[in-house]
């Protein structure tokens, strides 16, 4: 044969960008009221391949959850925050799947708050004599303050009296009020 002609189809490997869902978990942990400042920092990562590693995205927020007051602060983790690295844009078509991360905070357990009613001793004379107001004697838990207790509206702490003989305020652990939200069982 010395006129051949040879008619080629090529054949060819095409290999396809692997769908990568990154799995990003913002950390998150309780802690209990202190008065100061308090935070959680930081992300896990699953990829689901040994192909794709954190190195390979970038990621532009911050980390981290934190806060003062009893209540969730959340971190602020989005989607948005991560980037496929452009050097893997072309082996790896990547989806970030992100489950924000948060600090809770919860109130102290408990705190006892000592009251005593004020007191009087005066010598008759006739006339209505009268003693008011109370005194907060120990609190126990220092980031509990003594302006975090008031009487409730509608009562007082007044004892009155005209003749000999002792009159009570009538105070009871009823009669207060706690204003500050970070303690709850107080």
């Amino acid at each position: 044969f010395t006129n051949v002609v040879f008619e080629v189809e090529d054949g060819k490997l095409e290999i396809t960008p692997l769908e990568v869902t990154v799995k990003i978990t913002g950390n998150s942990d309780s802690k209990v009221y202190t008065g100061s400042e308090q935070k959680v920092e930081g992300y896990t990562v699953s990829t689901g391949t040994e192909l794709y590693t954190e190195d390979d995205f970038s990621f532009s927020g911050e980390a981290v959850a934190k806060g003062t007051d009893v209540g969730t602060h959340p971190m602020g983790l989005t989607a948005e925050q991560f980037t496929n690295k452009e050097e893997n844009a072309k082996n790896f078509k990547v989806t970030f799947d992100v489950t924000d991360g948060q600090l809770v905070i919860t109130p102290v357990d408990a705190v006892i708050v000592k009251i005593k009613g004020n007191t009087a001793s005066v010598v008759y004379n006739g006339e209505e004599r009268t003693v008011t107001g109370y005194e907060v004697t120990d609190i126990s838990n220092a980031q509990y303050k003594a302006s975090d207790v008031a009487l409730k509206e509608g009562k007082e702490a007044k004892a009155s009296g005209t003749n000999v003989g002792t009159y009570e305020m009538g105070l009871t652990a009823a009669d207060f009020e706690n204003k500050n939200a970070n303690f709850t069982n107080v």
